[in-house]
């Protein structure tokens, strides 16, 4: 997968759902089940009542639809779920050393 950093300025605090599903070239909804399933898979924290996106958690949704995009949804949320595990396995092991 290539993965290019995004570039915020540095003075962007929040992202709407709307902007981000324009940034993104999706439906606001379709925005909406992507965050649910990066939310489950704890990768950003997001309020009910925010209605947006910090940079850092929208740049996790961007690599999260460039996955779908590359792999498809089942297997982006595969892919993300194995290498979490192992990420949290590896901490695991380094904690109990």
């Amino acid at each position: 997968m290539t993965t290019n950093r995004l570039k915020f300025d540095p003075l962007l605090a929040w992202i709407p759902i709307v902007q981000a599903a324009k940034l993104l070239k999706v439906h606001p909804s379709q925005v909406r089940r992507d965050r649910a399933v990066v939310e489950a898979l704890g990768l950003i924290t997001y309020t009910k009542h925010s209605g947006g996106f910090s940079p850092q958690d929208f740049e996790v949704l961007w690599i999260f639809r460039q996955l779908v995009q590359e792999r498809g949804r089942k297997e982006a949320i595969k892919a993300i779920a194995q290498q979490l595990k192992e990420y949290r396995e590896q901490d695991r092991s380094r904690s109990s050393s």
